[in-house]
């Protein structure tokens, strides 16, 4: 048996957050700094709110690969290029789908990955096209 503790990360407490517009939606994204942050990414969580999310910068661009080892909800998975556009989302992708990978097609490079709760896409109007706004 695994114990998952009911708490999460303690890191999580202090990560940063960005705010970014998407869609019709503001959002408040966790930006992950180091790469213990951004390994485990939302999996920190037990939940998150339902305008809350991750976002994932300083990524190498080009092809980038998710996946949803420990995660405990659902999410939406949007691959953003150096424009700011959405290129490629992967909607419900599911808490237990590990150990499946998620990528943008190799045609259209990724500069970086937000992660928004299941369902945040469709609900607020996002899809490939939709333009990224982010304050820092």
């Amino acid at each position: 048996y695994f114990y998952i503790d009911s708490q999460p990360d303690p890191s999580t407490k202090t990560m940063s957050k960005i705010s970014a517009e998407i869609g019709n939606q503001t959002f408040s994204l966790y930006a992950p700094t180091g790469d213990e942050e951004l390994q485990r990414g939302l999996a920190a969580f037990n939940e998150i709110g339902p305008t809350e999310g991750m976002i994932f910068r300083g990524l190498p661009v080009g092809v980038q690969t998710f996946w949803m080892k420990d995660m405990k909800f659902d999410i939406d998975i949007l691959w953003v290029n150096k424009d700011n556009e959405v290129i490629h989302i992967v909607y419900d992708a599911s808490k237990d789908s590990y150990p499946t990978r998620y990528e943008n097609p190799q045609e259209r490079p990724s500069a970086y990955v937000i992660e928004l709760t299941a369902g945040a896409s469709e609900k607020h109007g996002i899809a490939p096209g939709t333009v990224v706004k982010i304050t820092e």
